[in-house]
């Protein structure tokens, strides 16, 4: 190995370690669900950046469905799938909502595409695409896309 190649090598290795670490720090911080009620008694749950998990979608609640996308599903054509644990997941999706621009509007409801700026998916997506009922925080569904 050429003079000074390990030097930078390890340096690289240091930077990333620090990077992991940052972003570490970032999702306990910003991970925790807040639950509370609706005004019709219904259980949700509130992220840190206002998105509110509610009742609905063939699992039961958002949240399931959402960590629907923390595995394969090779049932369904079209399915991507989070890198990394099911806990991070809320976290990142929330880190998305923060990035949010102007939504894109679809069938009564509004989408928005965030690109994440790092991969966040298993077959390399850096944008996670989240849905919500029109004009509120309220998810429907979050996943990556490229």
């Amino acid at each position: 190995m050429p003079e000074g190649a390990l030097e930078k090598k390890k340096e690289k290795a240091k930077r990333e370690e620090e990077r992991k670490k940052r972003e570490q720090q970032w999702l306990e911080k910003h991970s925790e669900l807040t639950p509370f009620r609706d005004k019709n008694g219904d259980l949700n749950w509130r992220t840190p950046n206002g998105l509110i998990y509610g009742q609905g979608s063939a699992h039961g609640d958002r949240r399931k469905h959402v960590l629907e996308h923390t595995k394969p599903n090779h049932s369904k054509p079209k399915h991507s799938v989070f890198k990394g644990e099911e806990t991070e997941v809320f976290a990142m999706i929330d880190e998305a909502w923060s990035k949010r621009g102007t939504p894109s509007p679809s069938k009564g409801r509004d989408t928005y595409v965030i690109d994440m700026g790092r991969k966040i998916g298993t077959k390399g997506e850096r944008k996670i695409k989240i849905v919500v009922e029109r004009g509120t925080s309220e998810i429907v569904t979050a996943y990556p896309v490229r």
